[in-house]
This record gives C-alpha cells, sequence and structure tokens, in this order.
C-alpha cells in the first residue's frame, strides 16, 4: 500500500513539473494589472481596463521592473504607490526576481527582496505568484492580464 501511495505521489509530482511550461520573459515585456483578492482567470476586458487605470506593473525589455497605483475618488487623488527595481531584475525558470524600493504618497517605504513567478493561463494571462523574502514561501496569488497599453502610454499616465 505504501509503495502504491509513493508511486502514485511521484508519478503526480513529475506531471506537476512537466505541466509548467517555460515562459521566455520576452512573453512578459510589457503593461500587465493584477486580479483583486486571488485567481480570477474570468475577468472581462472591460474589468482588465478598469484596473488598469488604477494599477499597474511595468516590465521593461532590459529587465527593469517597475508597479504603480494610483487611487481617485471624485477625480481627485487619494493614493498614489510607486515600486521601482533598483538595478535590472533576474529572470530563470518562469522567476523574476528583483531588489525593490518603494514609495507610497511620496515618502519612501524601503526596499528589499522580491520574488514573482509566473504560470501560463492562456495567452496575455498568467498566474503571478509573489513570495516572502525567503523566495520560497507564497505570500500571494493574483492573475495577470496584459493591459490595453504600451509602455510608452503608461508611463505618460504616471
Amino acid at each position: 500500500m505504501l509503495r502504491l501511495f509513493l508511486s502514485y505521489l511521484f508519478s503526480s509530482l513529475l506531471s506537476i513539473s512537466a505541466s509548467a511550461e517555460s515562459i521566455p520573459y520576452e512573453k512578459l515585456v510589457g503593461v500587465w494589472t493584477n486580479s483583486q483578492d486571488g485567481v480570477n482567470h474570468d475577468l472581462t476586458q472591460k474589468q482588465v481596463t478598469d484596473l488598469c487605470g488604477m494599477g499597474f506593473a511595468i516590465f521593461h525589455p532590459d529587465l527593469q521592473s517597475e508597479f504603480h497605483i494610483r487611487l481617485k475618488q471624485n477625480g481627485k487623488l487619494m493614493m498614489s504607490m510607486d515600486v521601482l527595481s533598483k538595478e535590472p531584475c533576474t529572470y530563470e525558470d518562469n522567476q523574476l526576481t528583483c531588489e525593490r524600493e518603494g514609495s507610497m504618497n511620496g515618502k519612501s517605504l524601503g526596499g528589499g527582496p522580491e520574488f514573482t513567478r509566473f504560470e501560463k493561463v492562456r495567452d496575455g494571462v498568467y498566474d503571478m505568484t509573489s513570495l516572502m523574502p525567503d523566495g520560497k514561501t507564497v505570500n500571494k496569488v493574483q492573475t495577470g492580464y496584459r493591459c490595453p497599453l504600451t509602455i510608452a502610454e503608461a508611463l505618460t499616465w504616471l
């Protein structure tokens, strides 16, 4: 019985690792937004566009990355947050590793390492798992959607 269980467990682990699709970094270059409150593979294009109007991530061709959030109420800016990579990130085995520094409403939040794993759902849609500073423990999983903006348009929005 134990042998059968171990055989099943081993074959399951092999099928999980074999099913992970390798994602070239070039597929991630661009402007992205995330689902809110966890995984959601069913956002409409309007929902994605609305989320892109509040916050997005930019993955640059040179492995620099940045996150920007702008929350407004009645046309007035209520909160802004920016997180920028201090140097080019590394990308290996579908994982982006960056040393980042953040600011909120103009005040420094400090910095530290950030790790994000990507798993393809379909073209333009990826599950993005952020990891704790140990690089192994899951912090949050959200679904990333490509925004209908170019990098230049997103930078103008800022």
